[in-house]
């Protein structure tokens, strides 16, 4: 018999960093391990010291693989207006994190963005 996993438990977690503000330029930084990402089927979770952050799949527009010279990760764009505009979670494994985020039903873009002088 086929295990499931229940909403409780997630189907996949990993620590990592986090940045988040209202730009790259303009946020705040957690480099690795103090921030973790948990993927559940029908949610995400963010955490980092002293904030935990939940999208809901309808909270998130897309996920979109991210880098620069130092910060390789995801951007989560999303709609939660209490939340900051700009959030980047820095992986080691980024094509991993993608495929499970995906796998999960979440959209997924795996080109890179573009870093702006908006951004």
């Amino acid at each position: 018999m086929a295990s499931t996993k229940e909403n409780n438990s997630p189907i996949y977690s990993e620590r990592g960093g986090i940045r988040s503000g209202k730009s790259f330029w303009n946020a705040f930084n957690m480099t690795w391990p103090f921030a973790k990402i948990q993927i559940f089927s029908d949610h995400i979770i963010l955490s980092y010291y002293p904030y935990t952050i939940k999208f809901q799949k309808s909270d998130i527009k897309s996920i979109q693989k991210y880098g620069g010279l130092f910060s390789k990760g995801i951007r989560i764009h999303h709609n939660k207006t209490e939340e900051s505009p700009f959030i980047l979670f820095c992986s080691f494994s980024v094509n991993w994190l993608l495929n499970n985020i995906q796998k999960s039903g979440f959209n997924v873009d795996f080109e890179k963005e573009k870093r702006t002088s908006q951004d």
